[in-house]
């Protein structure tokens, strides 16, 4: 009877998302939309924003993926389903963005083999900080190689809570020893820092989210979760650092990870929303991914338009751009791409 409600929860949560982190995805892609169109214009520096909001994807992407095919990723078949709707999921929008990139900077693809790391998306095993053709585009690299670690993870844990915190525990050790090594070393830059043990843990840790999620359900809607969202929120607040690897480093790395996580913990069981909030955490659901790999090249666009434009002027412009952009990618390129990935069923 235990696991016939399970399995019924799981198939539930395939057809309807958790609007909660649905919200919470889309609030990320706009702080970091935020950040870059700040610091282009020289206005402010959020860079605790911007790096962690990424982060939290990660874990939001491992507890996605988690309640999605725990139960599900057992024989070949089901695996070349997974593979394929993940490959239709991420692809045709990245393969368009490094297309508008070509188009608007032709030198940023600087030779065959970058351009064919991107396009074969295995450049998140290759340095993505350094390869990757689009802004922002390295985490999406890095997210490659999560979805294929994400069935060894299914197959070590086989549900088993204790293993899933072991794997977490063990990912968020590795992850932290690998930034602060980094740093001892003084060979902290950007395209060595942006390699997926630097960000592992963050996605197992979406896992164990989502195997407490799905033994939990009773605990959705619980009003502690607002106060656990504020308490997390707090220390992004209240640090200072000197230097931006100072929030990735030491203590301060260390409490910021642990919030990052503790943030989508606290969503993910946080009330549905309701009423007017629900279209809302659903367009934001649905405009993440566009929003964040499409704002970097509506900032070019401007750029061209308005070559001595005021800040305001092209800020108001890009997030235009970046909207109707992100519409239109995700009604004729996106939703018809996910469309095709549903019609490849999972083997019975």
């Amino acid at each position: 009877m235990v696991w016939g409600r399970r399995m019924a929860h799981v198939v539930s949560t395939e057809r309807q998302h958790v609007r909660t982190v649905d919200f919470a995805r889309g609030i990320c892609a706009v702080g970091v939309c935020a950040y870059h169109l700040l610091y282009y214009e020289q206005i402010a520096n959020l860079d605790r924003v911007s790096f962690y909001a990424v982060y939290a994807f990660f874990v939001i992407s491992g507890f996605a993926l988690y309640i999605t095919y725990r139960d599900r990723l057992g024989v070949a078949g089901e695996m070349r389903t997974y593979f394929i709707r993940r490959f239709l999921r991420i692809a045709p929008l990245f393969y368009t963005a490094c297309v508008a990139q070509f188009l608007l900077s032709p030198q940023s693809v600087d030779g065959w083999l970058k351009a064919a790391l991107n396009f074969l998306l295995v450049f998140g095993a290759a340095n993505p900080g350094a390869t990757s053709l689009v802004t922002g585009g390295w985490s999406i690299g890095i997210e490659m190689v999560f979805y294929v670690t994400l069935p060894v993870i299914l197959a070590l844990a086989g549900g088993r809570l204790g293993v899933l915190a072991i794997l977490c525990g063990l990912s968020l050790l590795a992850q932290i020893v690998f930034i602060n090594q980094l740093h001892l070393t003084g060979r902290f830059d950007w395209a060595l820092y942006t390699q997926p043990v630097a960000f592992f843990g963050y996605f197992v840790a979406g896992c164990l989210l989502g195997e407490v999620f799905l033994r939990r359900p009773d605990l959705k809607g619980s009003m502690l979760t607002v106060p656990l969202a504020l308490a997390c929120a707090l220390p992004f607040v209240i640090i200072s650092v000197a230097t931006t690897v100072d929030l990735l480093v030491g203590w301060v790395g260390f409490i910021l990870t642990l919030a990052t996580v503790g943030l989508v913990v606290a969503v993910a069981f946080m009330p549905e929303p309701k009423a007017m909030l629900r279209p809302v955490a659903i367009w934001l659901g649905r405009m993440s991914y566009p929003i964040y790999l499409i704002h970097p090249l509506a900032y070019m666009v401007t750029l061209k338009l308005l070559p001595s434009g005021g800040s305001a002027a092209q800020i108001a412009t890009t997030l235009i751009i970046t909207v109707v952009a992100s519409e239109l990618v995700n009604r004729y390129i996106e939703r018809p791409a996910i469309g095709l990935g549903k019609r490849a069923r999972f083997a019975t």
